[in-house]
C-alpha cells in the first residue's frame, strides 16, 4: 500500500511535536535539502536545528495550516507556538546564544513546499516572502533578540 505525500508530511510533524526528532528524521531522505533565503540545510543540519529549538522551547508545537497537495508536493504554512525557557543556541545561523527569556512565542515559521518521494521528504522549499515577522527573524523578534546583518 502506497502512503500519500500528505500522510508523510503529517507523520513528520506529529513526530516533531511529540518531541521525537529522531523519528521525524526518519521521514527525511538521506539527501534531503531545506532551501530558504538563509541558505541550504541538509538532513543533519535540519535535525540539529530542530533539536536546538525543542531544547530551548520545550513546549514548542508546530501547527500546519493552509494545506495544499499537488502530485507529490505538499505545501503548508507552519505556525509555531511555545515558551523560550532554555538557552537558544543558533550558531548554525551565526546568532549568538540567547539566554532564556520566558517569553511565549507565536509566529509563522513559513510557507513550505515539501517534495515527497515514496515515504520520504526529499526537499523543503521555503516559499515565504521575506518578512521580519516570519521564520528565524520572527522567532528572534518574538523573544526580543535581533538577527545579525548579513555581510
Amino acid at each position: 500500500m502506497e502512503i500519500s505525500p500528505l500522510s508523510v508530511v503529517n507523520a513528520y510533524f506529529d513526530s516533531v511535536n511529540s518531541r521525537s526528532i529522531d523519528a521525524a528524521a526518519s521521514f527525511l531522505s538521506d539527501d534531503f535539502q531545506s532551501i530558504s533565503i538563509r541558505g541550504i540545510l541538509g538532513k543533519e543540519s535540519l535535525v540539529n536545528t530542530l533539536k536546538v529549538l525543542k531544547t530551548a522551547i520545550p513546549d514548542l508545537h508546530i501547527n500546519i495550516s493552509d494545506i495544499q497537495v499537488a502530485d507529490n508536493v505538499v505545501t503548508v504554512t507552519e505556525n509555531v507556538v511555545g515558551t523560550h525557557t532554555v538557552l537558544l543556541d543558533l550558531a548554525i545561523f551565526k546568532v549568538a546564544p540567547i539566554p532564556p527569556t520566558s517569553k511565549a512565542v507565536a509566529f509563522v515559521m513559513g510557507r513550505i513546499a515539501f517534495t515527497v518521494v515514496g515515504d520520504k521528504i526529499t526537499r523543503a522549499d521555503d516559499i515565504t516572502p521575506p518578512s521580519p515577522d516570519v521564520g528565524l527573524p520572527g522567532l528572534l523578534k518574538a523573544i526580543g533578540a535581533t538577527l545579525p546583518s548579513r555581510s
